[in-house]
């Protein structure tokens, strides 16, 4: 669980803070208007603070702590995933790639999470 930890906290920084300082770096928002900008933007912000969340989890380890890390990210990696397959499906996206990575972080939380607490 500790590697779902850390890779989760690496993931959601590294991602947010390339939404969050340069959302028209995502190849995906190569032609979008300033207001889709601002979304990814938005979404920037989310994921560093589900990053900081996972940091915070990490550095203390408590069972409680770790327990609302497990609830938080499985309702954030579905309803994203879910999201994001979608959006793929729709066109908005021009690869499954993040859906496909929020399905396998949302079925390793939902492991740990009916297997550790």
């Amino acid at each position: 669980m500790t590697i779902l930890i850390i890779a989760t906290a690496i993931l959601e920084l590294l991602a947010g803070a390339m939404l969050f300082f340069a959302p028209q770096k995502n190849p995906d928002f190569k032609d979008a208007p300033s207001s889709t900008l601002g979304w990814g933007k938005m979404y920037g912000a989310a994921a560093l603070s589900a990053g900081t969340l996972a940091v915070l989890t990490y550095l203390s380890m408590d069972p409680e702590v770790v327990k609302v890390f497990l609830q938080t990210f499985m309702v954030f990696h579905v309803l994203v995933g879910i999201a994001a397959f979608l959006g793929f499906r729709k066109g908005d996206f021009s690869s499954p790639a993040v859906a496909i990575g929020h399905a396998v972080f949302a079925l390793a939380t939902i492991y740990f999470y009916t297997t550790t607490l």
